[in-house]
């Protein structure tokens, strides 16, 4: 990325450690090492293939952050909304508020930052800005 701030970097940062992080919860999940997730073969590894997707979806959106993708401010943006309503619709715990404020802070600081990639595109046929 040219000339980028902190702001935005530790954001990306924060966007990546949000992907690993639930693809950690997916491995832990589908190798049945967490004792909140009942024993039913179809419910783990449904939550797994979740978690693991979201994590995937986050790093790939994480490169498209990189490359000031105006489709990847706006996909990090909706994919983190989702994950925190999604948390915020079963029992609420320690853990959840962590994850809660893990996700959080990344769209906290890419909405500081989102000049970086709402700014107007000087259209190269024209040369006037396209809106």
């Amino acid at each position: 990325m040219p000339a980028e701030s902190n702001t935005l970097r530790i954001a990306v940062l924060l966007v990546r450690l949000n992907a690993l992080l639930w693809l950690a919860f997916a491995i832990l999940t589908a190798a049945g090492a967490n004792p909140g997730i009942p024993d039913i073969p179809r419910v783990r590894w449904g939550l797994a293939l979740l978690a693991g997707a979201g994590g995937l979806a986050l790093l790939l959106l994480e490169v498209l952050l990189r490359r000031r993708s105006r489709l990847g401010y706006y996909g990090t943006l909706v994919m983190l909304t989702v994950i925190a309503l999604s948390l915020l619709a079963d029992q609420f715990g320690l853990a959840d508020l962590v994850v809660l404020a893990a996700t959080a802070a990344p769209m906290i600081l890419l909405i500081k930052v989102r000049d970086a990639f709402l700014k107007h595109r000087t259209d190269a046929t024209q040369g006037s800005p396209s809106p």
